[in-house]
């Protein structure tokens, strides 16, 4: 006698197969969506930005632009301290500001053995002192402009043996002074000084 065997539709199969199959389980050391979404939504804190820096002074002016600036025979001075700046206009609240700064730096280019040189002053300087800087030269016939974040002051006038001039930039806590023979000397120093104090200090605006 033959055996009939039933014939199981195969629907029926993989329905049975799949309520064998267990639940995918999550392992228990991946974080959850939400853990993941508050820890993305987390921001991370700014670096602290780096403290001023004043550069050297062959560096923010290089002999090389000095004598093509000035004149074929200018020579590096050295540098001297703050302190000791006199400058061609006689504004106290200059010198005062200058002992006052947290930190600066004078140099000086010239001709030797002539009266032929100019110097160039950078120092740090907070506002409240600036604004009474900026005064102070307002009130002795500098005249103002304003471009961006930075002030410029400007004063040139005929002295007993040449030109006389000064500029002064004052930009963020930056207060770069340049005092010289011509205005356009001064502008020029000043505004390449300002350039190279700026690439120096790349994590600060000003």
């Amino acid at each position: 006698m033959r055996r009939t065997l039933a014939i199981v539709p195969a629907t029926l199969v993989l329905i049975a197969l799949a309520g064998c199959v267990p639940a995918a389980v999550e392992p228990s050391g991946a974080p959850s969506p939400s853990a993941s979404a508050e820890a993305s939504a987390t921001p991370t804190p700014d670096a602290a930005p780096e403290p001023f820096a004043i550069s050297d002074c062959e560096t923010m002016l290089p002999l090389i632009l000095a004598q093509q600036v000035f004149s074929a025979n200018t020579e590096f001075f050295g540098e001297s301290p703050a302190a000791e700046f006199g400058g061609r206009f006689a504004v106290p609240e200059i010198q005062a500001a200058l002992n006052a700064a947290p930190q600066s730096r004078l140099c000086r280019w010239g001709v030797p053995n002539s009266d032929g040189a100019f110097a160039l002053v950078v120092a740090e300087l907070a506002a409240p002192e600036q604004a009474t800087v900026i005064g102070a030269l307002t009130a002795a016939g500098f005249a103002s402009s304003t471009s961006g974040p930075e002030t410029m002051l400007r004063l040139e006038q005929e002295g007993v043996v040449s030109l006389e001039a000064q500029t002064h930039i004052f930009t963020g806590d930056v207060w770069v002074l340049v005092d010289g023979t011509s205005g356009e000397l001064t502008d020029t120093v000043s505004g390449f000084a300002l350039d190279v104090l700026r690439a120096a200090n790349p994590t600060l605006s000003f």
